[in-house]
């Protein structure tokens, strides 16, 4: 699921519209306020403009709950940005899973 088929940049403008610029304060689509993920966009899109070098993951429930083990390397690699460190955490956490 990689989402290509969102467009981020809309749901940060419909995000926006509907919170800060609400004729009344319970005319907020539900969605835009019981959803991070438009929250999450709101402030990568803004973030990103500001902070030099910044990054941000978002994990989708799904993917981590389908392998967990793969997500939290990919995660750990993500992390720690390094090609080297990224196989040494692989092969730490292959071994310690093989272990329990």
């Amino acid at each position: 699921n990689n989402n290509d088929d969102i467009d981020e940049s809309k749901i940060v403008q419909a995000y926006i519209k509907a919170v800060y610029a609400p004729v009344h304060k319970f005319d907020i689509p539900f969605l835009m306020i019981s959803c991070y993920y438009p929250q999450l966009l709101m402030w990568l899109s803004s973030l990103q403009q500001s902070v030099h070098n910044f990054r941000f993951k978002m994990l989708q429930t799904e993917t981590m709950l389908r392998d967990p083990k793969q997500s939290m390397l990919a995660l750990v690699c993500w992390v720690l940005s390094d090609e080297q460190q990224c196989r040494n955490a692989q092969h730490i956490l292959s071994g310690r899973v093989a272990k329990l």
